[in-house]
């Protein structure tokens, strides 16, 4: 199943067969695109990239804890 499948989506209930090979494959081809945050239905599935992001950077992580302050 590519990751272009609309029928898949960012939600792995979503997939036409729910072998262990599908999901599997899922994963690896979202994984191989950059796409590590995957929902389960109610869950959030993360796979390690074993690299840097940059939603994970100071600068990014300033700005979230500016907003702690308002709320």
């Amino acid at each position: 199943m590519g990751s272009n499948d609309p029928t898949l989506g960012e939600n792995l209930l979503n997939l036409k067969d729910i072998s262990e090979t599908a999901v599997l494959d899922a994963i690896e081809d979202r994984f191989n695109h950059k796409r590590i945050y995957t929902n389960v239905g109610g869950v959030l599935l993360a796979v390690n990239p074993f690299e840097k992001y940059s939603i994970y950077d100071k600068s990014v992580i300033a700005q979230y804890q500016q907003l702690n302050k308002f709320a």
